[in-house]
């Protein structure tokens, strides 16, 4: 038999975890917060290194390797009274012999060096590019 304070921090658990979990009469549709078709500034703040695998949520949709190197850019776009928050992948690879990072011109990673003219960094300034649902996406070309 259980100790009353046992249980009822096993009821706290399962109260905590059900606040996790679906919940198919408690939802809400998320809007995007920009102006659709709208070109915003934006500025990267934060850049983390690992493998897709580490920055998606469903690697059974990701169409490449999840085992490849990446970095995830975290962007601010100033808006109004508000800041709007958004992370973008930039996938490459990584010479053996000398570690260098590598990229093809047209990834996404090339495509940001074509355009900004240098690879991501943090303190950068990019333009934003809100799409017709109001999400954010660095503008690469």
């Amino acid at each position: 038999m259980e100790s009353k304070g046992a249980l009822q921090n096993k009821q706290q658990i399962t109260k905590r975890g059900k606040t996790k979990m679906y919940d198919a009469k408690n939802t809400k549709e998320i809007e995007g917060k920009l102006k659709a078709d709208t070109i915003y500034d934006g500025v990267i703040f934060n850049i983390n290194d690992g493998k897709v695998k580490d920055f998606i949520s469903n690697p059974t949709k990701w169409d490449g390797d999840v085992e490849q190197q990446a970095i995830n850019v975290e962007v601010e776009v100033p808006v109004e009274c508000d800041v709007v928050r958004f992370k973008q992948l930039f996938t490459y690879g990584i010479e053996a012999s000398t570690g260098v990072t590598l990229f093809h011109k047209k990834s996404n990673m090339g495509k940001f060096k074509a355009k900004y003219g240098k690879v991501p960094e943090t303190s950068k300034s990019v333009k934003v590019m809100a799409d017709k649902e109001g999400f954010a996406k660095i503008l690469l070309v």
